[in-house]
């Protein structure tokens, strides 16, 4: 036999045999493997709506661990809340229905919670849509999501870890604390006096106000800059920097106190983009 034809029966013998094995991983990537990445991609969901009167309830408290809560004040006497359960991978199925939440109402306080099984799995979520009297206190608190309160003319006080945070209304809270670790913070509203609170570590601060309202306004950026872009008020007295600000506007009504580690601070007019 010549070399020429030893050399192709090696070849095609290999190749046999790179078949054989190729063909078997591939059979059961196909009909083992794939069907599991499907199952991760698709994600099971479910909805609750729960209704409770407002009579009676002065304070909201919300919390999750995985999912945004977004509060709206509306002229209404109850309080509805939307439930939205989720969840992807294995056994999704069976654990998007072990997703629950657990309302209490303890003296003239309504607390919400988000139940989640023993063993908490990355894709797992409870998010919150919840419609209140305008006039409601909210505490409001999440690891892994957004907190909005929109509307809401009460004592706000909403923390997220990982998320940022957005306080919207015509009016305003009469009080409010914004925490987060790592998010921004934005808050446009137009209150007449009050003391607010916004900190962040990782992440920018945004504030839009009337021109015609007096604030003391407190700033600091440890790493980023402070931007006073507020019309005709001028500043008075105190420290004034590229990162510290501690000044009055006008005549001071709101107490504004405004910290961030990583990110910039921008005081501007309400209204502007």
């Amino acid at each position: 036999m010549s070399k020429l034809i030893r050399a192709f029966l090696v070849v095609a013998g290999l190749w046999v045999l790179l078949g054989a094995l190729v063909v078997v991983p591939f059979h059961n990537f196909l009909f083992n493997v794939m069907p599991e990445l499907i199952q991760v991609a698709d994600e099971v969901r479910r909805e609750e709506v729960i209704t409770k009167p407002a009579a009676g309830i002065n304070t909201l408290q919300v919390q999750t661990i995985s999912g945004s809560i977004i509060v709206t004040g509306a002229d209404t006497a109850e309080i509805t809340i939307r439930a939205y359960y989720s969840s992807r991978g294995h056994n999704a199925t069976a654990r998007v229905h072990e997703l629950r939440t657990d309302t209490a109402i303890q003296g003239d306080t309504l607390a919400v919670s988000a139940v989640f099984p023993t063993r908490v799995m990355a894709h797992d979520a409870v998010r919150y849509e919840i419609i209140v009297p305008r006039t409601i206190n909210l505490n409001a608190s999440t690891v892994n999501g957004r907190v909005d309160a929109h509307e809401l003319i009460g004592i706000v006080d909403v923390t997220a870890t990982n998320g940022p945070v957005e306080v919207l209304g015509e009016t305003g809270p009469s009080q409010l604390t914004a925490r987060t670790t790592n998010g921004g913070i934005t808050v446009k509203v137009a209150p007449r006096q009050g003391q607010y609170e916004l900190r962040t570590v990782n992440g920018s601060i945004r504030v839009a106000l009337p021109e015609d309202l007096g604030v003391t306004l407190r700033a600091n950026a440890v790493n980023g800059g402070v931007t006073l872009d507020y019309g005709q008020w001028m500043l008075q007295g105190g420290q004034i920097s590229r990162r510290n600000v501690n000044a009055t506007l006008g005549d001071g009504a709101l107490q504004l106190d405004v910290n961030t580690v990583n990110g910039s601070i921008r005081l501007e007019r309400l209204g502007r983009r």
